[in-house]
């Protein structure tokens, strides 16, 4: 390891330096990551032992002292443990699910940023209503073809071809609106999956909790997919630091998982 004394940006305690600013007047201003967040400066003089190099930028560690008064950062030793906030809620049924039954045994999402969250999950799922919404259109159409087609002609064989086409032609559709249906859920579970910051499971009545959620504002997401169809819960929480929350009794408050397609 080399220990420099430089004026350049640097980020956290074991920590990334922009080594292209290693020869600015600056201080040394201290980020969470290349071009993260700021957490604080040093004078450009200060001692600081470089552990890495990459993509030009260098992380680097730094030692020194502070007085016993200073608060340390969280998860520093001898910093006081923080407050853990307990969500605990239940899975009820919503109007009209079905079966209308407790959500139990399921992955509960805890998905940050709920506006952008929401936001999001809205864009993705206009595709998914206009494909299945021109679907729609064509087995309507279908349909009354299969109607019509047995009186189409008055040689009978030639009608019932035509009945044979038509109802092949319907049964492809279904087909397609089906997969296509399957192909959106399995896009709305991987859109919370890959989202969430934290994750729980349901018990047997429904009931979950989780500790530990940074204060802010979530997304709650439960989904469940069988062969007799799909049913999802959505719930927006307001985490504040060291305050438990409860959920219990709380109906949806935000939009149906699975964009309310059926």
């Amino acid at each position: 390891m080399r220990a420099w004394r430089i004026g350049a940006v640097v980020a956290g305690l074991g920590i990334v330096v922009a080594g292209a600013l290693a020869a600015e007047e600056a201080g040394l201003v201290l980020l969470d990551a290349p071009r993260g967040a700021w957490l604080g400066e040093l004078r450009k003089d200060a001692p600081v032992q470089v552990i890495e190099e990459r993509d030009g930028w260098r992380r680097i560690r730094i030692e020194g002292w502070v007085r016993d008064t200073a608060p340390l950062p969280p998860g520093a030793p001898g910093a006081a443990a923080p407050s853990m906030a307990v969500l605990r809620g239940v899975l009820t049924p919503r109007p009209g699910m079905q079966p209308a039954t407790v959500g139990g045994g399921l992955a509960v999402l805890f998905v940050p940023d709920l506006p952008g969250t929401d936001a999001a999950h809205r864009a993705l799922g206009e595709p998914c209503r206009a494909a299945l919404a021109e679907i729609d259109t064509r087995l309507a159409a279908l349909q009354d073809e299969v109607q019509a087609s047995l009186n189409s002609s008055s040689n009978f064989k030639e009608a019932a071809q035509r009945n044979d086409r038509a109802k092949a032609a319907l049964a492809a559709a279904q087909k397609e609106r089906t997969d296509r249906l399957a192909d959106c859920r399995g896009q709305a579970e991987a859109f919370f999956s890959e989202r969430a910051v934290a994750r729980t499971v349901s018990d047997a009545a429904g009931r979950f909790e989780i500790s530990g959620l940074a204060p802010g504002r979530y997304r709650v997401v439960a989904m469940e997919r069988t062969a007799a169809g799909a049913r999802g819960w959505s719930m927006s929480a307001d985490v504040p630091g060291g305050a438990d929350v409860r959920l219990e009794g709380r109906a949806a408050d935000g939009p149906d998982p699975y964009w309310n397609l059926h």
